[in-house]
This record gives structure tokens, C-alpha cells and sequence, in this order.
């Protein structure tokens, strides 16, 4: 099983970086967004020029692919979220390549810097 990393952080070298080298040995694929220009999602398909199907392209010699991600506010980075929306044009402008992420895995790692998680809340909406 193969893995590859889609570091999104906007520090190459950041602690993001450094919790995904402590996981994996070396040898796994790391894909930088942060080096990537992945534009968000647009409905007109106007960033089919950027580097987000070449990344997929890449991703997809890969069985997991693993999402690290520094927490920012109690969410993913603007990397991340960018990266995410932009899944979208795989079952929009590019189904071919969607179609190939069948049996695919994809987990997420995250940072932060509280020194404890913040306690579960079970809330619901009524």
C-alpha cells in the first residue's frame, strides 16, 4: 500500500512538516501545496490552468493519500480548504479523473498548538 502526503500547511518546514517526517520514514511522496498553485473552486472552471489536475494526476499512483494540515481557529488551513473545494472539479470538468479514486483512502493529520485538545461537545440543533 502506498502513501502520499499533501502537506498543506503555509510553512514548508513547519510543524506540520516536521509531525508528517516523525510518521513516515523516508521515501513517501509529499506533495507542498504551499508550493502549488491551487486556486479555490470556480463554478466557470477558470483555474484549469493551475496545478491542482497534475497534482491529482500524481496522487492518484497512490492507495491513501493523507491530508496534514495545521489547525487554524478549528479548521483546516486555507491550503487545505482550497485543496478540498477543488475535489469538486472531479465529478464536475474532470469526471475521468474522479472516477479513478475508487478504492482510494484518505485520512487526515493535524497540528496545533494547545497543549490539550478542547473538550467533545454533543450539541444538537433543534
Amino acid at each position: 500500500m502506498t502513501v502520499a502526503v499533501i502537506l498543506a500547511s503555509a510553512r514548508s518546514a513547519g510543524n506540520t512538516r516536521t509531525l508528517v517526517d516523525m510518521c513516515f520514514a523516508a521515501g513517501v511522496s509529499i506533495e507542498d501545496l504551499a508550493r502549488l498553485h491551487v486556486a479555490g473552486y470556480a463554478y466557470d472552471d477558470r483555474h484549469a490552468e493551475d496545478d491542482f489536475l497534475p497534482l491529482i494526476r500524481r496522487l492518484l499512483a497512490a492507495d491513501v493519500w493523507l491530508l496534514a494540515t495545521p489547525l487554524y481557529w478549528y479548521t483546516v488551513s486555507a491550503q487545505a480548504k482550497a485543496f478540498i473545494d477543488r475535489l469538486t472539479d472531479l465529478i464536475t470538468v474532470a469526471k475521468p479523473l474522479g472516477r479513478q479514486l475508487r478504492g482510494r483512502a484518505l485520512g487526515v493529520l493535524c497540528t496545533g498548538t494547545d497543549s490539550a485538545p478542547p473538550p467533545l461537545s454533543m450539541s444538537r440543533c433543534a
